[in-house]
């Protein structure tokens, strides 16, 4: 059913490795006692963890591998400048709220 994936991924891989694999460490650094959040933030949790995964391409291409495949330094520097001003406009409508 997903043979016309394989090739996909492939690229995928070997631009992105096992970059969605380095989630879970960043967060325990950056939340050592755990994270619980109350469900008005699960919008920006979602939002942060967009930006991370943007965080983690950008500074991957920048430091690690040069050619990719589909994105460049740039494209991911765009959706993180794009994802960041979401947040912003999330959190000014939650005080406003």
């Amino acid at each position: 059913m997903f043979e016309h994936l394989e090739e996909l991924v492939k690229l995928k891989n070997a631009d992105y490795g096992d970059a969605y694999l380095k989630y879970g460490a960043i967060l325990e650094v950056l939340f050592p006692d755990g994270l619980t959040l109350d469900p008005i933030l699960y919008n920006s949790f979602g939002l942060s963890t967009v930006m991370l995964e943007k965080m983690i391409r950008a500074s991957s291409i920048l430091f690690i591998k040069k050619l990719m495949n589909f994105e460049s330094v740039e494209d991911s520097l765009d959706d993180l400048s794009v994802t960041s001003q979401l947040l912003a406009n999330h959190l000014r409508d939650l005080h406003n709220a």
